[in-house]
């Protein structure tokens, strides 16, 4: 083979001849053993190669076959450890993918039977974002069903990652010797293998390497040995592929409820550990196996103790090197914080909500909130806290998070949020909607009015709760303003607002004041400014937290009107009502 790969350009038939010289044998015998139907192309013991730069065909050894071939004692276990690797073990259970419990059921059933009857052509799907869980299953599946569970690696002549024709060769030969066995295969990062040539429709390519669509459908209607494919985009696998699978798994973040779930389970001896720390945790967007690996880390390092401290860390930065965002970003509101008698919007929001958390979904029709209103007035927080109150999970989307420089990202990522939020019952909030919902009628390209359009399709099929807040509700689409159900505005702090949350927010400031007719001063200089808003006394607020001081009431009006400037707000009095 050494000899024949020395050719720069050189075809399968001229392959053969040279074989047939170099070892002595029939033209026609060594021509059918190195056919594409022949015995050693179809147990993976060669590979062809098509090369899409010299556009000519070239036959390999397996790698690392031919040091198998002349070890002493070879038996069928030192084949399988050289080409595959033993999957390994889990410590999740079941429990940890209650969410999804049906599905893999389902999954475990249908191996157990095509192991039983030795049937042909079952091949399973695991697909979704990177994090979720996919290869933690498929250990557990194999750990349930009590099979030899092996995962289709490949490796190079000196040990490293192969490419797809050396982890293919690997799975044929895998499906050779494993087809007497009760075995199951695992061949991850499928999408290595399931990128589209530039060359020709038909096939693969992977580092100008190409492998003929035509063998992987034929291979997945025929492999002996059940096989569980895992990747985490399907972008790249055509139609035609994917309806070969059997069956198929999209996996998604866990809900909050089911990480808390799992958080109990982990730290169910943890004395230092209360219901209140767990939640707060589950907040954070991790994976069963990063939740283990993390309480295990900070058991490792205190001792055997768990502190829900240093838990978080590791939570915090395993997000962030998943996510790639900031640790710590998280929609996280406790209900008794949020006060709807400070709010001034258009609605009763208070009687709004007692009706809103008798909702159930349903198959008709779901639940749309529109918020407008200046910045600063509790849109956004009222999203959060509704979501609180009717138990759901939040999932937020900003604007910056669904545009996209990309044609058709943008609609992708619309779709992918309802999406998201569908499969895990939760709150949708798309905050700053007017990013990407601005008006058909003024659009000046064309991307701008699929994106409206793709958002009206995913509302009306939506049969969750969504809310979405603006600040320049002006300009977002009239078509889209209509399909909401409510559509709510936020005002400015009313007089009496403004007075309350003052008294509440600054009451030690207030209480070492000698005057007695505080708080009518308070109101007289609250009244000259009829722009204020919850948003404005929280950041004043947080500012004489930080700094540790306790400012006169001149100075935290003063701050006050800083905060109006800084959003170029006009402080007349003019339309500050006083009830």
């Amino acid at each position: 083979m050494n000899l024949v790969n020395s050719f720069r350009e050189i075809s399968v038939p001229l392959t053969a001849a040279i074989i047939s010289a170099a070892i002595n044998e029939p033209f026609a015998d060594v021509q059918a053993a190195i056919a594409p139907e022949g015995m050693l192309m179809k147990s993976g013991a060669i590979i062809l190669v098509k090369s899409v730069i010299r556009f000519s065909d070239k036959i390999f050894l397996r790698w690392g076959l031919l040091d198998l071939a002349v070890t002493p004692g070879l038996t069928r276990d030192r084949i399988l450890s050289r080409l595959l690797s033993p999957a390994g073990r889990t410590c999740l259970t079941k429990e940890d993918y209650s969410h999804m419990s049906e599905e893999i059921n389902l999954a475990i059933n249908l191996i157990e039977a095509a192991l039983q009857h030795k049937t042909r052509g079952v091949n399973l799907l695991f697909h979704g974002p990177t994090g979720t869980g996919k290869t933690e299953l498929a250990r557990l599946i194999g750990q349930t069903l009590n099979v030899d569970t092996f995962m289709v690696q490949g490796t190079d002549d000196a040990g490293g990652n192969g490419m797809p024709q050396q982890r293919i060769s690997s799975l044929l030969i895998g499906q050779r010797l494993l087809r007497n066995a009760r075995s199951l295969m695992v061949f991850d990062e499928t999408e290595d293998l399931f990128t589209p040539a530039a060359r020709k429709e038909s096939e693969y390519i992977h580092n100008g390497l190409a492998v003929s669509k035509q063998w992987i459908v034929s291979f997945l209607e025929t492999n002996e040995v059940p096989v569980l494919w895992i990747t985490n985009s399907l972008s790249n696998m055509e139609r035609a592929i994917r309806r070969r699978f059997t069956y198929s798994i999209e996996f998604h973040g866990l809900t909050q409820h089911n990480r808390a779930r799992v958080f109990t389970k982990h730290i169910s001896d943890a004395q230092t550990i209360t219901e209140a720390d767990i939640k707060e945790l589950s907040h954070y967007n991790c994976n069963p196996a990063q939740i283990a690996t993390s309480i295990s880390a900070a058991r490792l390092i205190s001792e055997g103790k768990v502190n829900r401290k240093l838990v978080e860390r590791f939570l915090a930065q395993a997000e962030k090197l998943v996510d790639g965002g900031e640790p710590g970003h998280h929609p996280i509101i406790q209900a008794d914080s949020y006060r709807l008698d400070i709010i001034n919007c258009s609605e009763d929001l208070e009687a709004l909500t007692s009706h809103l958390v008798q909702w159930r979904q349903s198959k008709e029709q779901g639940i749309s909130l529109f918020l407008y209103g200046p910045s600063g007035t509790g849109k956004s927080e009222y999203a959060k806290y509704l979501a609180n109150k009717m138990g759901l999970q939040i999932i937020c989307r900003y604007g910056s998070d669904i545009q996209n420089k990309w044609v058709g990202d943008t609609e992708k990522n619309i779709a992918n949020a309802f999406r998201e939020a569908e499969s895990q019952n939760a709150l949708l909030l798309f905050d700053e909607v007017d990013t990407f919902l601005r008006s058909r009628e003024g659009a000046s390209h064309q991307w701008e009015v699929s994106c409206v359009n793709e958002f009206l399709q995913q509302l009306e099929r939506y049969r969750g709760v969504i809310a979405c807040t603006t600040n320049v509700w002006k300009e977002v689409d009239a078509a889209a303003l209509r399909r909401f159900v409510f559509k709510i505005e936020f005002r400015p702090l009313r007089l009496n607002q403004a007075v309350e949350l003052f008294q509440a927010l600054f009451k030690p400031i207030l209480a070492e004041n000698p005057d007695p007719n505080i708080l009518k001063t308070v109101r007289e200089e609250l009244g000259r400014y009829p722009m204020l808003t919850p948003g404005d006394f929280a950041a004043v607020s947080r500012r004489v937290r930080v700094l540790g001081q306790k400012p006169g009431i001149e100075e935290l009006i003063e701050l006050l009107k800083r905060e109006l400037e800084a959003k170029h707000e006009k402080h007349t009095c003019i339309g500050f009502s006083s009830i």
